[in-house]
């Protein structure tokens, strides 16, 4: 196919960007875009590959079920006009159940430490965030707050319940919004895929274009003290065919599970870059 001739002559090729240095901008972008596409497919399938099994068995009946069972059969949350309260002695605990502390206190599991309670529901108290370390919990309720820990316990996200919520909260009333959603549950792996390929997709493009506008910048200056005839505008469009690299590692960094960095991809687009405009536009 000559979408991956031009993948090759991308790599290392001088003779192409000496052909492409005066080519059409709408080429140039028509080939960054099936490359980024490819590149996009390609991470979905990885991806999708790793993380479907995991959501077929979280939305199947059996798994549906068993987290509907953690929800304490006594335990009824009232919300009004943005106010919480409840029908239970508070403090109310409700810990993590045995399977998630379990894993997390398996070294090889790879999960992090889980603070001894799931929930706590204080709506007679006033709220503190010294109080929220004394519960020792990953989710907190109280009155006009609803509290989570992120990044181990290191941070908090304080969200105000909404003034216009109103809404009660049992076991039940869980089962009967499930059974609702239940008929459209086939849909969410269809669009999950569909939503991780265009957010890859998006992503791949906005980081590419961003690393080109600026490197560019970088190439230009070197090619004025070269005394090379090249104008910005023409080494960002050759950038666009000098990237194909950078966007093959970030498959590849998916593959062996690698972070990706800047400074790397960066590195290996000015270095390709080089290598193949060194003789170009060359003025005489």
């Amino acid at each position: 196919m000559k979408l991956f001739q031009t993948i090759k002559d991308s790599i290392n090729n001088p003779e192409f960007y000496r052909a492409e240095k005066n080519a059409s901008f709408k080429k140039a972008f028509g080939y960054f875009f099936k490359l980024t596409l490819l590149s996009a497919l390609c991470l979905t399938l990885i991806l999708s590959a790793k993380m479907i099994p995991s959501l077929v068995v979280g939305l199947s009946e059996e798994s549906i079920n068993k987290v509907l069972s953690y929800y304490p059969q006594e335990l009824e949350v009232t919300i009004k006009d943005g106010h919480a309260s409840t029908n239970v002695k508070e403090p109310y605990f409700l810990l993590w159940p045995s399977e998630f502390v379990q894993a997390s206190s398996n070294p090889n599991a790879g999960t992090s430490h889980l603070p001894k309670n799931l929930l706590v529901i204080d709506t007679k108290g006033v709220f503190a965030i010294d109080t929220f370390s004394t519960y020792d919990t990953s989710l907190f309720l109280t009155k006009d707050y609803f509290v989570s820990a992120k990044n181990e316990g290191q941070e908090l996200s304080i969200q105000k319940l909404p003034p216009s919520l109103n809404v009660t909260i049992n076991r039940a009333q869980l089962s009967t919004w499930v059974e609702k959603i239940r008929p459209w549950l086939v849909c969410i792996i269809p669009l999950f895929i569909v939503g991780l390929f265009v957010a890859i997709y998006l992503a791949n493009i906005v980081l590419s274009l961003f690393m080109i506008l600026i490197l560019s910048v970088i190439i230009w200056i070197v090619a004025l003290i070269r005394k090379q005839n090249f104008s910005y505008s023409q080494i960002y469009k050759l950038g666009l065919y000098g990237v194909t690299v950078v966007v093959m590692l970030r498959v590849l960094y998916f593959l062996l599970g690698v972070p990706s960095f800047w400074f790397i991809d960066s590195v290996i687009f000015l270095l390709l870059m080089f290598l193949n405009t060194k003789k170009i536009g060359l003025k005489t």
